[in-house]
């Protein structure tokens, strides 16, 4: 029977047999439904990584009439290679990790042939978000030139956290920390098209603390007859040690010895500079001057005889000594 109506339509049915004999007519109603409709949103595209929903819009046609489409309709998710996607709800959540072809297959109660339609799933480009700095390492107060290496045309907005609680919106931000430590720095960029990519270096940057330098030495008051001198080295967080020894401004010796002794002149009495500086494994650098004062000695010498003969040689008897005043004194001579 052909029909163009999808109306109920009654129709009259006379059968024959073999013989050319002619049944009664029955007069049937046949229903005529029409076929499984699926209408499926266009085509999208969204940033990788982000949740999705599939859903139609409408689906209708067979023996559906009103209520609830679970009555009459079963649903049936494939990805392209045809493989289930064991999911039999009218609609489909998933995170994509390709660009891809979904479909939706709909079968009604009845044995209306099934409907399939398609939607494809295009990923936005994604922002590959990468950075480097010009070090990585200093004593602080530590500045560091970070640098995005960041496709610019997938750049529309940066958000750098740099490890302390401090951040940035700088395209190529140069930051100082002020503590010491280790930092970890990530750099969150944003697309055209809104996609998110960020990327975190752990324990990137390291800002080194410094050394202390401080010494002492001894004897505290140190002479011409006695001018050597021990150093104690009282410094912190040091790992080397240079110490340099000056007589005004020409050096007259040198150490690396974490506590040296040092012999000063001994003739000639005076201040003298000296100068220690020390490192830690990181090269951070702190030094110290202390000046030494070489006291002279108070020498006395009083000849137990002379011989006033005017040869030039001990014609006179008298003291000689440092720091002695030839008009300022007194001699007393007991017989």
């Amino acid at each position: 029977v052909d029909t163009l109506t999808l109306d109920p339509t009654v129709y009259t049915v006379i059968t024959e047999d073999q013989n050319g004999c002619l049944s009664n007519p029955k007069y049937p109603e046949i229903d005529i439904f029409p076929q499984i409709f699926i209408s499926m949103p266009a085509d999208t595209q969204i940033c990788e990584g982000t949740p999705l929903l599939l859903r139609p819009y409408n689906v209708s046609g067979g023996v559906y009439t009103t209520g609830d489409i679970y009555d009459v309709f079963q649903f049936f998710w494939f990805d392209e290679n045809g493989q289930s996607l064991n999911n039999t709800n009218d609609s489909l959540d998933l995170i994509p990790t390709e660009e891809a072809w979904y479909y939706l297959t709909v079968i009604d109660s009845c044995s209306t042939p099934m409907k399939t339609d398609s939607i494809f799933v295009h990923f936005f480009s994604q922002p590959n978000t990468s950075f480097t700095s010009d070090t990585t390492s200093g004593c602080f107060p530590t500045g560091i030139q970070f640098t995005n290496l960041t496709d610019p045309n997938l750049t529309d907005g940066v958000y750098w956290s740099f490890g302390d609680g401090e951040s940035s919106t700088d395209i190529n931000p140069y930051y100082v920390y002020e503590g010491q430590g280790y930092y970890s720095v990530t750099l969150n960029v944003v697309s055209p098209d809104g996609c998110y990519e960020d990327t975190t270096y752990f324990n990137y940057i390291l800002s080194n603390g410094y050394p202390v330098a401080k010494f002492e030495f001894s004897p505290m008051h140190p002479t011409m007859l006695d001018s050597e001198v021990d150093f104690i080295n009282l410094s912190s967080n040091n790992d080397n040690n240079y110490w340099e020894f000056y007589q005004n401004d020409p050096s007259i010796g040198t150490s690396i010895e974490e506590s040296p002794s040092f012999y000063f002149p001994n003739n000639q009495p005076g201040i003298y500079p000296v100068y220690l500086q020390v490192s830690n494994a990181t090269n951070c650098v702190h030094d110290t001057v202390v000046y030494v004062e070489i006291f002279e000695d108070f020498l006395l010498y009083l000849p137990n005889s002379f011989t006033p003969d005017g040869d030039g040689f001990n014609d006179y008897f008298g003291p000689e000594g440092t720091d002695l005043n030839a008009n300022d004194y007194s001699m007393r001579i007991f017989d």
